[in-house]
């Protein structure tokens, strides 16, 4: 769960995660979970879910967050034809090896699990107006120690998105489901030291529903406005007291300056409420801008940077009274080096909702270099996340993640992929430190 602590752009879903989809023809599109697979068509590896998005050729390239960001993909991504609706279907399974599944400083203890998934998506243009795509994937995660994390899951490209007009405005309502079993991808979990810890059950499930419309005020300057609610429900007992309910509007304008520049600003509130009475519920208020610049055909580069204050009333039982206050930041470049090259480093600092505070300020440095060999695809990912929690005595301390994977399309409809991922947690606090290994093999078949 997150608390967006920078600029978002109305009209746009809410944005909480890093993965991203290079195309042939150089096209980027978007972000994701770590410990991930690159793979002909897009996988979810490392023990999180498995989908499909697409039947032409293209590489995932996996990063650090939790729950992806979407951009909707277009009705030439499906592969067959059912009357007037596109559509693709997809099945994955996958092995996966961790030595340190409770996240210990010490004593660690290894598990083995085995996931599958069926996905299956179609796109329907109901007239020049109006447009519905819906993707779901479904799966099940069988772990050999960890009995609480087994369970269905939803892939977290699961979503439905219907886009309409109403005379010159542009509205779309969008969904996205998804579940999350990776307790690594957050800076705060660690077991603790030895026999001490518990098992770590996180399995986490996040719906978004969100409308935003956008208005054109002529050729280069538009307006647009959007309203979504996240719902967090955790799968086990051992998190529930971070169930949450999370409402966000957004506003702002946007400046085409040129072809390859754009400029806009925004304003944006969230009200988040807790199930439990251990968190403390908050207000977020946040306000900024962006600048996109498409400097070459192989060059692009963004930045977001505006002002983020934060409310906590004591409502829970945390002893946590402080509130967040200051300026955040993301920014990206993305270069193409060659047909066979492309590399990405980003950065940004902002703050999410705490585990046993009110907030986690972090500040996350990362750098992904994915080449293009015929059948292969092999990424490299390595990514730095500084972290602070909130109140008195508060940890602090690094997670770093490096994450080497490989695809190989086996055939036109099946592919392969294999991944390894380090997560490494550095600590003020001694116990709370952790070296986890793992490795991944996945199958993907489309039809």
């Amino acid at each position: 769960m997150t608390f967006s602590a920078e600029p978002n752009r109305p009209g746009r879903p809410w944005r909480s995660g890093a993965f991203a989809v290079v195309r042939r023809g150089g096209r980027g599109c978007r972000a994701g979970v770590a410990g991930g697979l690159c793979l002909a068509a897009a996988v979810w590896a490392a023990g999180m879910p498995f989908a499909t998005r697409a039947q032409e050729t293209s590489e995932l390239i996996t990063t650090a967050l939790p729950f992806p960001e979407y951009y909707p993909v277009q009705d030439d991504h499906y592969g067959h034809r059912i009357g007037k609706v596109n559509m693709h279907y997809g099945a994955s399974v996958a092995t996966v090896f961790t030595d340190n599944r409770n996240l210990t400083s010490d004593n660690q203890e290894a598990d083995f699990g085995v996931t599958t998934s069926v996905n299956l998506g179609g796109f329907y243009v109901i007239n020049e107006r109006q447009k519905v795509q819906l993707d779901v994937g479904i799966g099940y995660a069988w772990w050999l120690e960890s009995n609480e994390r087994d369970g269905l899951f939803i892939t977290p490209s699961s979503h439905l998105d219907y886009y309409f007009r109403v005379g010159d405005v542009q509205i779309n309502l969008a969904n996205e489901t998804s579940t999350s079993m990776n307790a690594s991808d957050r800076p705060e979990y660690a077991g603790g030291s030895g026999n001490s810890a518990q098992d770590l059950a996180f399995h986490e499930m996040r719906n978004i529903s969100t409308a935003s419309s956008s208005y054109a005020l002529n050729r280069s300057v538009s307006a647009g406005g959007s309203y979504s609610f996240t719902l967090t429900r955790s799968l086990t007992e051992q998190f529930q007291s971070l169930d949450s309910n999370r409402h966000q509007f957004s506003v702002g304008p946007n400046w085409q300056v040129s072809a390859p520049v754009s400029v806009g600003l925004s304003g944006s509130y969230q009200l988040i409420q807790y199930e439990q009475q251990v968190q403390n519920d908050g207000e977020l208020v946040s306000f900024g801008g962006d600048v996109s610049w498409r400097a070459r055909d192989n060059l692009s580069i963004s930045l977001s940077a505006g002002y983020s204050q934060s409310f906590y009333d004591q409502t829970g039982t945390i002893q946590d009274n402080s509130n967040f206050g200051g300026p955040t930041f993301s920014m990206s470049i993305a270069h193409e080096m060659n047909k066979y090259m492309r590399h990405t480093l980003s950065a940004s600092r902002g703050m999410e909702a705490g585990f046993g505070s009110n907030y986690t300020d972090s500040f996350n440095v990362q750098y992904m270099l994915n080449v293009r060999m015929a059948r292969l695809s092999p990424t490299l990912t390595v990514n730095y996340n500084n972290f602070s929690q909130s109140g008195s005595g508060g940890e602090s301390g690094g997670l770093y993640r490096i994450t080497l994977s490989n695809g190989f399309q086996l055939t036109r409809r099946v592919n392969l992929g294999a991944a390894y991922n380090a997560n490494i947690r550095a600590s003020g606090d001694a116990d709370r430190d952790y070296l986890e290994n793992q490795v991944t093999a996945t199958l993907l078949v489309s039809f």
